[in-house]
């Protein structure tokens, strides 16, 4: 549906700007995607992955958290 489809292009846009290293452009595509669909996980794990990477230790505890839930 066209909701999973914008929340798959929102993720690889993410991607693709981490693996540019544009890792702030990466993480503000991700808070959108975790704002417009919460379940969608993937996002919430690389998320995590980048609050990990910046030393944002709570964050990434949080964001992992998410997805548990």
């Amino acid at each position: 549906n066209k909701d999973n489809q914008f929340s798959l292009s929102s993720y690889n846009l993410a991607i693709a700007y981490f693996n540019e290293d544009l890792i702030e452009e990466s993480k503000e595509v991700l808070e959108g995607l975790r704002k417009s669909d919460p379940d969608f996980s993937d996002g919430e794990i690389h998320l995590a992955y980048i609050y990990f990477k910046q030393g944002k230790l709570k964050e990434a505890e949080d964001s992992i958290l998410n997805v548990l839930k």
